[in-house]
């Protein structure tokens, strides 16, 4: 718990160093500021989350029980595993489709192949663990 805590402050320290730099006008050629803030605010969520849970099993533990039955039971581990599958199936159609937008509309060729680039490696890794899985059934 100390150290999800401590975590948790680490991200409200992002977020405001993000903020202070926005305000500042500091390092903005480079995006830090944006980046610092949408990092701490993710951590944030995480860590909160995880805290809260904590805390609502810590007097309950028939409801943590529950809770951990619930999320592993295999009919749920399918369904999210499915969602997961349909989201990347949207994110490559979406990022193919950006792909061509930027190059229709001559955006800079560092965004179009920076793109790209995120593309091909997101392609490569789903092809590496498809291959992968393939081998082991």
């Amino acid at each position: 718990m100390k150290a999800k805590l401590v975590k948790l402050s680490g991200s409200l320290v992002l977020f405001l160093v993000g903020l202070f730099g926005l305000q500042r006008e500091i390092w903005l050629g480079w995006g830090l500021p944006y980046f610092l803030i949408a990092f701490g605010c993710g951590l944030f969520g995480n860590y909160l989350g995880a805290i809260l849970q904590e805390l609502a099993f810590k007097k309950d533990a028939v409801a943590k029980k529950a809770f951990e039955i619930e999320e592993n039971d295999e009919c749920n581990v399918q369904i999210a595993l499915l969602a997961k599958a349909k989201g990347f199936d949207l994110m490559t159609i979406s990022l193919g489709a950006l792909m061509l937008a930027y190059a229709l509309m001559k955006e800079n060729l560092p965004i179009v192949f920076s793109l790209v680039a995120v593309y091909l490696v997101i392609q490569a890794y789903a092809l590496f663990w498809c291959l992968k899985l393939a081998k082991e059934m």
